[in-house]
């Protein structure tokens, strides 16, 4: 579940997913939204766990559909970041959210 609010230039809100009934992630989303694309990251805790993870979001806007992109990541400064100059596959995504009007 993708609960986001839209601006010109940036978006911010909740995602949970919930892995087949097994367990949930539940956090923060932030992030910049350059064209179609939103880029940013998200901010969760693994059901049951106290700590915090932190993981880069993207998402490509088609239609009325915002597709999770995967793509390579590295780590700096101990946080993790897509990988520069690698592309972001949306061909097979993993979850694919539907924006209500």
């Amino acid at each position: 579940m993708l609960n986001i609010h839209l601006t010109e230039k940036e978006f911010y809100g909740q995602l949970e997913i919930n892995y087949k009934g097994l367990y949930t992630d539940s956090g923060n989303v932030t992030g910049i939204i350059k064209g179609d694309t939103l880029r940013g990251t998200y901010r969760y805790r693994h059901y049951g766990i106290e700590t915090w993870h932190t993981i880069p979001i993207a998402l490509l806007k088609k239609g009325h559909r915002l597709i999770m992109g995967e793509g390579e990541t590295e780590i700096y400064m101990n946080m993790r970041y897509f990988r520069k100059n690698a592309p972001i596959d949306y061909q097979n995504p993993k979850f694919v959210f539907e924006l209500s009007q």
